[in-house]
């Protein structure tokens, strides 16, 4: 993987959205968590987040960053109802907890972004 920041024009969407909503890391806790950026692609077009203190990272789809996910007119929208899911609602994915290996339970598991902002909070 090819994580890294992406402080210009290309890249601004996912950066922004990361760098404003995690200002604090969920995993570590670490308040200048410097978030580096790559993609995973398949079915569904992932962003990954890496924090550079502790190594987490963590993902959300694509169309959930950009906001195309969040309407019923979109496959990923569509998805969300079919699975139960709001499609309000950002979701996001815990792919590695990092060196944080206290916070294993949550490796591989889908939170919305409001309850992974809670555990930063909490942290």
């Amino acid at each position: 993987m090819a994580f890294k920041r992406h402080d210009g024009f290309s890249g601004s969407i996912p950066q922004k959205f990361i760098d404003k909503n995690f200002y604090k890391c969920p995993m570590c806790g670490t308040t200048e968590p410097r978030w580096t950026i790559d993609q995973k692609m398949g079915w569904v077009n992932r962003y990954l987040f890496k924090c550079s203190k502790c190594e987490a990272i963590i993902s959300s789809s694509v169309p959930d960053v950009t906001g195309f996910g969040r309407t019923p007119f979109s496959t990923l929208g569509l998805a969300k109802a079919i699975g139960g899911k709001k499609m309000s609602v950002i979701y996001m994915k815990i792919e590695q907890v990092g060196n944080m290996q206290t916070t294993k339970l949550h490796e591989g598991k889908e939170f919305t972004i409001d309850e992974l902002k809670e555990m930063a909070d909490s942290i």
